[in-house]
């Protein structure tokens, strides 16, 4: 006795087969193509996760941004790109593995800044640039 539901060629085992891994693999490859999210803002926020004082990085963005020109005019996105360009990451080619070295990132362009003497002072606060735009970055992300 045949059980038709059972039964099925070898050649079309076959093809159900090979198409098995890629129907399992399809959801992987689209996660994070969702055109509702912003990745520039995914990585800001991501930057942001970073800081031990989120509202204290806030406050001192603020007084940074209402004392110098420099940034004044930079939007959130810009704000964004610049930062991620002055860490090296270009913002249209970030790989996982780049947002997963992004503290070490920063830390490494902090002691450069360090080194190099690329300080601002606010509020008593002795930050290095690459600081102070985090904290800028913070300021304009809780603003709009």
């Amino acid at each position: 006795m045949k059980y038709p539901s059972v039964t099925c060629s070898r050649r079309r085992f076959l093809k159900l087969a090979t198409l098995s891994p890629a129907i399992a693999v399809f959801p992987v490859l689209s996660v994070g193509c969702s055109r509702d999210e912003d990745p520039l803002e995914t990585h800001a926020q991501r930057m942001i996760g970073l800081l031990n004082h989120p509202e204290k990085a806030r406050e001192l963005g603020e007084m940074y941004h209402s004392q110098e020109t420099e940034f004044q005019q930079h939007s959130y996105e810009e704000m964004t790109r610049e930062l991620l360009n002055t860490l090296g990451i270009d913002p249209e080619f970030i790989s996982e593995h780049t947002l997963m070295t992004l503290e070490d990132r920063i830390r490494e362009r902090v002691r450069l800044d360090i080194l190099e003497e690329n300080m601002v002072i606010v509020k008593g606060w002795m930050l290095s640039k690459t600081e102070i735009m985090l904290c800028l970055l913070a300021y304009i992300s809780a603003d709009s």
